[in-house]
C-alpha cells in the first residue's frame, strides 16, 4: 500500500476532527479534547500548519496549488481532456482568467465551456492566438454568460429549451 495518499489525506482530514461521522460539532470524544490539527507539504516545500476546519477552509481558498488544481479538475470534467492536451500555457490562462474572475466558480465553468466550444469550430485543434496560446475568449461570449447568470430563471431549463426550439421552426 502506498503511504503518501494516506498521510496527505489523513493530515488534511484531521482539521475536520471536530466533526463527527454524521456531522455534529465536538469539542471532546469519549471524554478528551479532539485534536483538530493538521499540516500539508505543498510542492513548494512549505509546511502548512492548521487547526479546525475554518484554517484549513483559508488555506484551500487562498493557495494558487489548490485554485490551479480546482482549474485543472474541473477542465478535465467538463471537457474530457486533461488541460496539457490544449498546449503548455492552457493551464496557466485559465487559471488566470479565474482568478481575474475573483475565482467565481460559474465564470470558469463558461470559461471552460467557451473554449471547448472555439476549439470545436477550429476542427479539433485548439484555437491559437500569437505565440501558440489557446486564444482568449471573446467579450461577447462573456457579456452572454453574464446576462444568462443575471436571469432569474435557470440557463438551459427545459421550457427555454423547448421554446427555443419552437423559434427556430
Amino acid at each position: 500500500m502506498c503511504v503518501n495518499c494516506p498521510n496527505l489525506i489523513n493530515s488534511l482530514g484531521f482539521a475536520l476532527e471536530n466533526f463527527d461521522a454524521v456531522g455534529r460539532y465536538r469539542s471532546t470524544e469519549k471524554g478528551r479534547p479532539v485534536d483538530a490539527s493538521g499540516q500539508y507539504l505543498q510542492r513548494s516545500g512549505r509546511l502548512v500548519r492548521f487547526t479546525g476546519a475554518r484554517e484549513l477552509a483559508e488555506f484551500l481558498a487562498e493557495s494558487e496549488e489548490t485554485q490551479r488544481s480546482f482549474v485543472r479538475q474541473l477542465f478535465h470534467h467538463m471537457v474530457q481532456q486533461p488541460v496539457l492536451a490544449w498546449g503548455p500555457d492552457a493551464i496557466d490562462e485559465l487559471s488566470d482568467a479565474f482568478a481575474g474572475s475573483q475565482f467565481r466558480m460559474q465564470e470558469q465553468q463558461a470559461e471552460t465551456a467557451v473554449r471547448a466550444a472555439l476549439r470545436g469550430r477550429s476542427g479539433g485543434a485548439p484555437v491559437a492566438a500569437g505565440g501558440g496560446k489557446v486564444q482568449p475568449v471573446p467579450p461577447d461570449f462573456r457579456a452572454v454568460v453574464s446576462d444568462h447568470r443575471s436571469a432569474s430563471r435557470p440557463a438551459f431549463s427545459g421550457d427555454s429549451q423547448l421554446q427555443r426550439a419552437n423559434k427556430l421552426r
